[in-house]
């Protein structure tokens, strides 16, 4: 490839070629030389002088300086390298590159490289130029890399959320589990070889969904035991068996609305892969174009569109470019057949079809030759499965204008036939440019059908100013994307589910800011990653703060036993919402042996150590054997201690003791946790219940808002030796319930000792917390409280001599 066009090629996304090529002219012609005979070392001048001045016209001049040194320095390394290789070669080259590409033989773009490639080849035996297909050959290619380097990102990104659900999902087990995280591995091992797997993606996707869809019904419904076992049990069929449908009226309002986000999430991104699939059909299909843009438009706003629907589109869009691809072929046999009249009665008069004689430096047989290899490149492109669309309108309006104007206009409008349709393309891949121009290009078209000249600058100077914005844009957002790398870098060491999510974006940003030139799609993709890692950022440094106020009151140490924010394995894989999706099971559990406590609840507040026999009573039952380590709510680091718990037991309201039964059996174990009818039991230290001698007169309540606690009697009483003391167990049950709130529970209950806690989340207030003899205390003082605000005297006042908050 000549040095001028490998530079048109490196700064084609920031001015159009047909400038870029004027001004290479004008300084090759003042330096009384062509533009095939530039050298290195002249075009390095050019790049630094005319070249420079022209981008700062549309971008700022950093960018344009550093845009140009990028030129110069691939110059500098091609220098020497350089060698002017016969058509042949150039074939032989452009092939051995596109078999890397041979595994996407779906692609518009692969398609069209094999037909340009064997039209090529041809072209060449029969001893005609080719250099017009070569040079298409050699952009389809440096497209179709760019396209395969933004697909692994996407893929990556992909493969990193659907480890995350992988995760969540191990817990429950079964063929559908298992076949999972054969495609979870299956596509990893893809990526680690830069091979991309839509299939095996989509259907990973799409079994995420329904595991995630069935689990959360499984869970939150409030069936009898028996139908949410069943429901449960649905998941483990055959390896071809489906999933049993579920009725979302059963469900709470939001259970319904969570269950409704994911099938929302599912369908927006089917619809934008059949969009992005049938580009080529929705481009001269207006009616289809719209009904899609309608349907994501509803999905947009929030409607679950339904299977039926989408199954319904993809039926539409396969019948409809079947049509089309027929369509197509008859319309090349009619062209084929003109160009045949055209060619023959060339051949036989020597003269031009309106009747004038060939004269002049360039004849009409060149043009012939062109239409001829926009044929046969259309044919082959049909022939491999794709569509020829703008092929046929190319090839359609060049035979229209060879038959119908005089021999003095024709060279001209054909030339600007060509460029319209080369401004219509680099259009579509600078976002937005195209809705600003697609009307001018069709007039344009208009006027030159008619035998009309029209001016194209206008045009291509719209584009140029969308391709300064677009380069403006990427530099932002490059920006921003590390500034929201190097905060993660700050924040990285938190746990929990945000910053999670945010590593994971994170990474994707770091994958996107390394590809070079983006296309349209990429750059919309780009720009959505970089606007949810910034809404992650923010939560995190929310989230930062309030430790951080934390720390600054009771010190690192104490806020490490109280939420474990600073241990990364303290919430590996024990999202409490997450994790009580994951893990109801109704197998059997295998029992091993407890492990001792290393430390009793509080840490360093100073409460007393459990007896060991109180500490690990063994429930009684089926199935209760303890199983060490087996943590879902992350209890261990919650409460400061190595917990041991039994494995978690769905059971009917009938097959339960009664409070008086557990108490006596298990004076110092936990009770039964409820959450929005499912209650599971565990064994381990909870926070400090009063001595006895308190145990049947204490009662108090507080209101935890932030991490923080804005009202209550903080006072020490019994093994609350401090305020602390008493401060941290409040807490701690407060960001328990934190912790479940993607459940929305309406009570987090736990009895210990003759004590009831309970967590009770208050909408716009923050967490109830009320610790009282008995539930019926505790849930009496729990109503007066509520009585209280309802009243309006809920005002809190804070005095900072006592650390008490009390109501006015």
């Amino acid at each position: 490839m000549m040095l001028h066009r490998s530079t048109m090629k490196m700064l084609s996304d920031l001015i159009s070629p047909k400038a870029l090529e004027r001004i290479l002219s004008d300084a090759a012609r003042d330096r009384h030389t062509t533009l095939s005979a530039l050298d290195a070392a002249t075009l390095q001048d050019i790049l630094k002088r005319d070249i420079y001045r022209r981008l700062q016209l549309s971008v700022p001049a950093a960018l344009a300086k550093r845009r140009v040194q990028e030129v110069i320095d691939t110059l500098t390394e091609d220098q020497g390298q350089h060698v002017l290789s016969s058509h042949s070669t150039q074939v032989v080259t452009l092939e051995e590159q596109a078999r890397q590409f041979a595994l996407y033989f779906d692609w518009p773009e692969t398609q069209r490289l094999r037909a340009v490639l064997s039209v090529a080849r041809q072209t060449i035996a029969e001893g005609k130029d080719a250099g017009a297909l070569l040079q298409e050959g050699a952009e389809l290619i440096d497209g179709l890399g760019r396209k395969l380097s933004e697909g692994l990102v996407t893929q990556g990104q992909d493969l990193s959320e659907l480890k995350a659900s992988g995760l969540r999902l191990g817990g429950v087990g079964g063929p559908k589990v298992k076949r999972l995280e054969a495609l979870i591995k299956q596509i990893s091992e893809a990526q680690e070889t830069r091979t991309l797997l839509p299939a095996e993606v989509e259907r990973a996707l799409a079994l995420t969904l329904i595991l995630r869809k069935q689990i959360e019904s499984s869970v939150v419904q409030q069936l009898h035991p028996a139908q949410k076992r069943e429901m449960v049990e649905s998941l483990a069929l055959q390896e071809q068996g489906e999933i049993m449908p579920f009725d979302l009226t059963q469900l709470p309002p939001e259970a319904q609305a969570r269950v409704q986000t994911l099938e929302r999430e599912h369908e927006a991104r089917l619809l934008t892969e059949l969009a992005r699939e049938y580009a080529a059909l929705l481009r001269h299909d207006a009616p289809l174009d719209q009904d899609v843009q309608a349907l994501r438009e509803r999905s947009v706003a929030g409607e679950v569109l339904g299977e039926a629907a989408l199954s319904g589109l993809r039926e539409r869009l396969a019948l409809t470019r079947t049509q089309m691809a027929g369509a197509q072929q008859d319309q090349l046999a009619g062209f084929a057949a003109r160009l045949t009249a055209l060619q023959h009665r060339s051949g036989d008069t020597g003269e031009h079809p309106t009747g004038q004689h060939y004269t002049g430096e360039h004849s009409t047989d060149e043009a012939l030759q062109l239409a001829q290899q926009g044929l046969s490149v259309a044919q082959s492109t049909l022939q491999a499965g794709g569509l020829a669309g703008d092929e046929v309108s190319q090839l359609g309006e060049l035979i229209s204008t060879l038959e119908n104007s005089d021999l003095l206009t024709q060279e001209r409008l054909i030339a600007l036939q060509r460029e319209s349709f080369e401004l219509e393309r680099r259009a579509r891949e600078i976002p937005g440019a195209l809705n600003d121009l697609a009307g001018l290009i069709e007039a344009a078209r208009a006027e030159l059908a008619g035998g009309q000249m029209t001016d194209l600058e206008p045009l291509w100077g719209i584009l140029e100013r969308h391709m300064g914005e677009a380069a403006q844009q990427r530099e932002n957002m490059d920006t921003r994307a590390a500034r929201v790398m190097q905060d993660y870098d700050r924040y990285r060491h938190l746990a929990g589910e945000t910053i999670q999510k945010l590593g994971r974006l994170a990474d994707v940003l770091r994958d996107q800011q390394r590809l070079g030139v983006l296309s349209s799609d990429a750059h919309g993709r780009y720009l959505h990653t970089l606007e949810n890692a910034e809404a992650l950022l923010t939560e995190a440094q929310a989230e930062f703060e309030a430790a951080r106020e934390v720390t600054a009151a009771f010190g690192a140490d104490a806020l490490s036993d109280l939420l474990g924010v600073f241990d990364p394995d303290a919430f590996d894989q024990n999202d409490a919402a997450t994790d009580l999706l994951s893990t109801v099971s109704f197998a059997p559990s295998v029992g091993t042996q407890p492990q001792p406590a290393s430390t009793a609840l509080g840490g360093n507040s100073g409460g007393p150590v459990p007896e060991p026999g109180a500490q690990h009573a063994k429930p009684t039952g089926p199935g209760s054997s303890p199983v060490p380590g087996n943590d879902p709510f992350g209890l261990g680091s919650l409460l400061g201690a190595a917990l041991t718990r039994p494995p978690l037991i769905a059971q009917p309201a009938s097959a339960r003791p009664s409070d008086t039964q557990l108490l006596a059996a298990q004076p110092l174990a936990a009770q039964p946790f409820s959450v929005a009818g499912l209650e599971l039991d565990f064994a381990g230290p909870l926070p400090h219940a009063p001595s006895e001698a308190h145990a049947g007169a204490l009662t108090r309540t507080w209101l935890v808002k932030h991490g923080q606690v804005v009202e209550g009697d903080l006072s020490p009483a019994g093994n609350w030796r401090t305020e602390t003391d008493c401060e941290a167990d409040v807490l701690r049950l407060a960001w328990l319930a934190d912790q479940a709130a993607e459940l929305h529970p309406t009570r987090l209950s736990v009895d210990m000792a003759g004590q009831c806690w309970m967590a009770l989340p208050q909408p716009g207030l923050g967490v109830l917390v009320v610790c009282g003899p008995d539930q019926t205390a505790a849930a009496s003082a729990a109503g007066s409280w509520r009585a209280r605000v309802s009243c309006g005297s809920g005002r809190k006042i804070y005095s900072k001599s006592a650390r008490v908050r009390k109501p006015s």
